[in-house]
């Protein structure tokens, strides 16, 4: 059973996907908005889901949200992401946990170099492609370098 922290990091997850693939800014608003109020829910919302709860009654928490959640808490985690990993990239999460790649810089990454996993990362900072992309120099491909084999 998924625990609020879980829930809501699997939002922020979709968050930031739905950031890379340029989605409504109202749509990633409100992952991020139901994360946040997940997080600090004070009961545990895999019982709300399965006493099958409105979870609309909640802030920020809409249809599609509560169905989204719904989702999360009955197929567990690791199927959940397996789920989002069919339509992106599975390297792109992994890309996205590396300090200082928000969605944006992993979306220049992926459309400018064709980056999606940190291999490909590793291979661009190697072959110093990296410098081919805005807001990228030298710095950051040390740092990114230390960071992917540290």
């Amino acid at each position: 059973m998924p625990s609020n922290k879980e829930i809501a990091h699997i939002l922020e997850s979709l968050a930031d996907l739905l950031e890379i693939d340029q989605a409504s800014p109202f749509r990633i608003r409100a992952y991020r908005n139901g994360a946040d109020t997940i997080r600090h829910h004070d009961g545990e919302l895999d019982g709300l889901v399965r006493a099958e709860a409105d979870l609309t009654q909640l802030p920020d928490i809409g249809k599609g949200l509560a169905k989204t959640i719904g989702e999360i808490v009955t197929l567990g985690i690791p199927a959940y992401r397996a789920k989002l990993e069919q339509t992106h990239a599975p390297g792109l999460l992994e890309i996205l946990a590396i300090p200082g790649l928000g969605p944006k810089r992993v979306r220049m990454l992926r459309d400018e170099l064709g980056v999606q996993s940190p291999t490909d990362l590793r291979q661009a900072l190697i072959e110093g492609r990296l410098r081919e992309v805005p807001g990228f120099g030298p710095k950051s491909e040390e740092r990114l370098l230390r960071l992917l084999d540290g």
